[in-house]
């Protein structure tokens, strides 16, 4: 299992429940696929329906998943209640789509992929995903941060822009330790430290902004052969 990328999956769906007062574990956090303000902190105000920006994220893994430090990056692409999650690690690039009702994983380079149709009425990993409780109102990950135990412990400069810095023990989980710097004029995070169990991350975001994005990123592309798998899929196969 590619670990790095199957948090990378976590990203935008963490964020999104976290957004909609759902509380999940620190591994979905790391990479969480954040919305923007209704302001950017640029003053550019863009297309409040959209967002894109770039993360970077560093997991190590012992125990069962032990072996030498992943780096996965990330280009990120939101638009209403669908998201594309651009990934290369190790060589290998691939495309995820979250396009309701379907879940898509892409390879580019074979034009090939697998989708999965998600039942709401089923339980899955994907039940609370909505980016669009993201765009209305970025400053619930903070809320959520703090309901899930997170204290501020200071204020910092992170690239230029002011942090305010947030600690949890015991995040989401017993054991599990995170430290998240967020933007102080929006609450964006910028860059999160996170260790539980077999499992410790780095991760940063960057780049954020609120481009024109069409509907055709959010679909497989003409071309592509895509096979119609069974069940919601295993964040493993993603």
């Amino acid at each position: 299992m590619n670990i790095a990328r199957s948090a990378t999956i976590f990203c935008v769906i963490t964020t999104s429940s976290m957004a909609s007062s759902t509380f999940f574990s620190f591994p979905r956090l790391a990479l969480a696929a954040p919305s923007s303000a209704a302001k950017m902190a640029s003053g550019n105000k863009g297309n409040s329906a959209t967002l894109s920006f770039d993360v970077t994220a560093r997991v190590g893994a012992s125990g069962q998943y032990a072996g030498p430090q992943q780096t996965v990056q990330a280009h990120v692409l939101l638009r209403g209640n669908a998201a594309r999650i651009e990934s290369s690690s190790g060589g290998t690039s691939s495309v995820v789509l979250f396009s309701p009702p379907y879940i898509y994983r892409l390879l580019p380079q074979s034009k090939a992929g697998v989708r999965w149709k998600v039942d709401p009425k089923k339980p899955s990993h994907f039940a609370d995903f909505d980016p669009q409780q993201l765009l209305r109102d970025p400053s619930k990950i903070k809320v959520a941060l703090l309901r899930g135990g997170a204290k501020k412990i200071g204020v910092a400069t992170l690239a230029g822009v002011p942090v305010d810095i947030y600690q949890a023990q015991n995040f989401g989980r017993r054991g599990q330790t995170a430290k998240v710097w967020l933007r102080r004029g929006d609450s964006l995070p910028l860059r999160l430290e996170a260790a539980g169990g077999q499992i410790k991350i780095v991760a940063s975001w960057r780049n954020y902004a609120r481009p024109q994005l069409p509907a055709s990123l959010f679909s497989a592309p003409p071309g592509f052969r895509v096979r119609t798998m069974a069940g919601n899929p295993p964040f493993s196969a993603l």
